[in-house]
């Protein structure tokens, strides 16, 4: 009998998903599902409404990776709410997104797998399980290279006159911005993490300005300094990347890690479809 498979790369914004069969891959999106931000109700009622609908057959496996799934008790009631919805599931799987990379990174070999997106986390793989970790600690206390904590770089030297009168100027003009929009975007509007981060955008556009490049390859070297290197086989093993930020600033990243003399892997914008084949590889290819 063959086998339905289903799998979600979820972030706490957007959750991309992948249904497979032997014959083909589909795909949906879905807003992002995450147990520390949505109650047992609203998750199942996200993916009821959401979901579930678009999934034309049963389904006998599930495998969610997802951001906020940090512990068994998140883990648990992820699986929990996707067996009330999809009643057919003889097999359902709850991992973080970390993990996730890892396996759509690195497959079964070792590897050191980062996440550079709105935030940025890190592990050495083994090729089966997460051996070792440094901790994130958010966008206050880590995340270094991250969206949020570029876009924190750039603010605070827009508000220091330490960019380039060009990129200054430019900043005023697109984006009308002045000190106290910014103290209160940051301050007292809620997720000053993803208004810091949308500004990776303006950085992107502007790599050729030196003052800016500057900020993001001190980002770069932060993120190795304080993760990367803590890690023992960083040295010997290829170091894997996800997300938006280390697919789009792709040339600075490698340029860093060039200049350490560190092994770059694979540098992929999302893992859903490199998920999709590592499961598939292993229902259906003997």
């Amino acid at each position: 009998m063959s086998k339905t498979i289903l799998i979600a790369d979820s972030g706490s914004t957007k959750a991309d998903w992948r249904l497979i069969t032997p014959e083909a891959v589909e795909s949906y999106a879905t807003p992002g599902l995450n147990p520390y931000l949505h109650t047992d109700d609203g998750l199942f009622q996200e993916i009821d409404q959401n979901l579930q609908p678009k999934i034309h057959c049963p389904v006998d496996k599930i495998y969610f990776y997802g951001a906020g799934v940090a512990n068994e008790e998140k883990a648990e009631l992820l699986r929990q709410t996707l067996r009330r919805v999809f009643l057919s599931a003889q097999t359902v799987e709850a991992y973080s997104d970390l993990f996730g990379a890892a396996r759509a990174l690195c497959g079964t070999r070792a590897g050191i797998v980062c996440i550079l997106g709105t935030g940025s986390n890190s592990c050495y793989y083994d090729g089966q399980t997460q051996v070792d970790h440094v901790p994130p600690c958010g966008y206050i206390l880590g995340d270094e290279g991250s969206g949020a904590v570029l876009g924190r770089k750039l603010l605070s030297a827009f508000l220091k006159r330490a960019l380039s009168t060009a990129a200054h100027q430019k900043l005023i003009e697109q984006h009308q911005l002045t000190k106290d929009e910014i103290l209160e975007q940051v301050y007292k509007k809620p997720f000053p993490n993803r208004y810091l981060a949308g500004f990776a955008i303006f950085m992107r556009e502007n790599l050729d300005d030196e003052s800016i490049a500057k900020l993001i390859e001190t980002g770069f070297e932060e993120f190795l300094d304080r993760n990367v290197v803590h890690y023992p086989q960083h040295k010997e093993l290829p170091i894997h990347f996800t997300g938006s930020i280390a697919f789009y600033f792709k040339e600075p990243l490698e340029k860093i890690l060039r200049q350490r003399q560190l092994q770059l892997g694979r540098i992929i914008q999302t893992p859903a479809d490199d998920l999709a084949e590592f499961h598939r590889d292993r229902e259906y290819v003997v």
